[in-house]
């Protein structure tokens, strides 16, 4: 799926800025489709498991907020690196 194109002052091992754009599209797609899938798993497991309460909702919100994040850059640096050229 690359291009072949080697243009001068590129280094050894990387890709040209066409190469690397496609690669970071394919990258975000599948960091949101993880990411997305893991903070719903998360809201459905904290809401079954959190006791009745204002506290509680906001918990369940942070939780799944920050495991969205955290899933998100983790699977895209995991993308970047994995996906076939």
């Amino acid at each position: 799926m690359t291009c072949g194109a080697r243009p001068p002052g590129l280094a050894w091992g990387a890709r040209c800025r066409s190469c690397h754009r496609a690669r970071k599209k394919r990258a975000s797609r599948i960091s949101r489709r993880i990411s997305i899938l893991a903070a719903l798993v998360t809201a459905l497991v904290l809401n079954w498991r959190s006791p009745v309460g204002e506290d509680s909702r906001f918990l369940v919100g942070a939780g799944t907020l920050v495991v969205f994040v955290l899933a998100s850059v983790i699977v895209h640096r995991m993308a970047m690196e994995w996906l076939p050229e």
